[in-house]
């Protein structure tokens, strides 16, 4: 049976095609991903590999199919799944801005070596970071993104796939930019400002047990 799962595994197995012209280590480069179950950890971490991105925004849910604010006895699995998965994001020598999820647990994270050390930073929803002159506003629910009432340049968020409403914006056909990182792995480049999105693995929707009819995470 085993021998039979992981072949089924195989024929899921994520190969993102990055074209070569997209990794230009000269640029800076941005990295926005969210609601990540730890089946495709290994997957995110060779897709940076490749990239070698100098920063990336994680926006909540580091351990997507274990819902911790439902599952409080499922922390020491979160905790380790998650020290492995920041571990090896951290080898990358990038730095690492997290939007806590529904399904995290804040205190777990403020608690890892990582964040202690300066390696891990946490936003509050709805705040914002500067990174090559551009204001990106984080947070993991979109109407979080509205919270502090800031403009910003980019609105990065997760936890589902809602798309914000007509006017939430103003008419500049370049700015401000909204990207959801639950529909894509979002890479932008600076100082030439463009955004690349690679689609996620094969059956990571199942993986985060998203269920499309109710539209939760």
């Amino acid at each position: 049976m085993k021998k039979l799962f992981d072949k089924v595994k195989q024929l899921f197995k994520f190969e993102q095609v990055v074209q070569e012209e997209l990794i230009d280590t000269s640029k800076i480069q941005i990295l926005h991903i969210s609601d990540t179950p730890s089946e495709i950890h290994g997957d995110i971490i060779r897709l940076a590999e490749r990239i070698k991105p100098d920063h990336i925004i994680h926006t909540g849910d580091l351990v997507d199919e274990l819902k911790i604010g439902e599952q409080e006895q499922q922390t020491y699995r979160y905790l380790r799944l998650l020290t492995d998965f920041v571990g090896k994001l951290k080898e990358l020598d990038t730095e690492l801005w997290v939007v806590p999820g529904n399904h995290d647990c804040i205190n777990t994270i403020t608690n890892l070596s990582y964040y202690q050390n300066g390696e891990i930073k946490i936003i509050s929803p709805g705040n914002s970071l500067t990174i090559a002159g551009s204001e990106f506003i984080c947070a993991h629910y979109l109407e979080d993104l509205f919270l502090n009432d800031r403009q910003g340049d980019y609105y990065l968020y997760g936890h589902n796939y809602d798309l914000p409403q007509t006017g939430c914006f103003t008419s500049d056909t370049k700015k401000p930019v909204i990207l959801n990182g639950v529909e894509a792995i979002n890479l932008m480049q600076f100082p030439d400002e463009t955004v690349n999105r690679f689609s996620y693995p094969r059956g990571t929707d199942h993986y985060r047990k998203y269920n499309k009819s109710m539209r939760l995470l």
